[in-house]
């Protein structure tokens, strides 16, 4: 099993030339290194069947504000596996591909450091769109393997 859920986000706006090494860096561990890590494992789970979930975001299925690349390299994190996966099974290789698009996620990681990026309450955010806790998604990721979808 490959769990591929490294992702770092930055909140900025395209016409700041000072936003480049944020955008290179966004682009390099949220597509390059997901696509670069899947194709170091895909011959090892081929051979001995297996799972591949790409954790994704919300963000690359809805708009944003000042998240335009972020929500681009999420986009990507959707489109690979939903292409891989038909690939694999086309071929009948026994490798299955996931992706698990959480929303904000209250208690680590991104959502917290955006409520500080922008200064307003992480609650002000997760009150407008609601939220999940990190088990939430680990419970999506086990289910996702479980009944294959």
């Amino acid at each position: 099993m490959l769990v591929n859920n490294a992702g770092v986000e930055s909140f900025l706006h395209m016409e700041l030339q000072s936003a480049k090494p944020k955008i290179d860096q966004m682009i390099d561990i949220n597509i390059r290194g997901l696509i670069h890590l899947t194709n170091d494992f895909l011959p090892m789970l081929i051979k001995s069947g297996g799972h591949i979930v790409n954790i994704a975001s919300v963000a690359g299925k809805v708009p944003g504000i000042a998240v335009s690349v972020y929500s681009a390299t999420k986009y990507a994190v959707v489109g690979f596996p939903l292409n891989l996966r038909a690939d694999m099974r086309h071929r009948k290789l026994g490798v299955s591909v996931h992706c698990v698009m959480p929303g904000f996620v209250k208690e680590a990681g991104m959502a917290d450091d955006m409520g500080k990026q922008i200064g307003l309450p992480l609650e002000s955010i997760t009150d407008l769109a609601g939220f999940s806790r990190p088990i939430d998604t680990a419970n999506a990721v086990v289910e996702a393997i479980k009944y294959d979808h």
